[in-house]
């Protein structure tokens, strides 16, 4: 669903679907399937890089943290490489 609505509305961040994905395989992996996060959190038509690294640090590397989880692992740049 993310890689359809960024193909429509914003193709340049088309790869924060694959991020997505990495992110929650990483989750699942770790803590189980009920720790993965929605595709909701990015599907907005105003993201861009900024924001995106906005939401990252708001929101998605505290939940990584509550989980008893190494933020540094979750980092977009990280996940990026993996």
């Amino acid at each position: 669903a993310v890689r359809r609505f960024f193909a429509r509305s914003r193709s340049a961040l088309e790869w924060t679907a694959d991020l997505l994905r990495d992110l929650n395989a990483k989750l699942e992996a770790a803590r189980g399937p009920h720790a993965r996060l929605g595709h909701g959190l990015l599907m907005d038509a105003g993201l861009d890089l900024p924001r995106l690294e906005g939401i990252w640090r708001r929101e998605v590397l505290p939940l990584v943290r509550s989980l008893g989880l190494d933020a540094k692992e979750y980092e977009i740049a990280a996940l990026k490489k993996s």
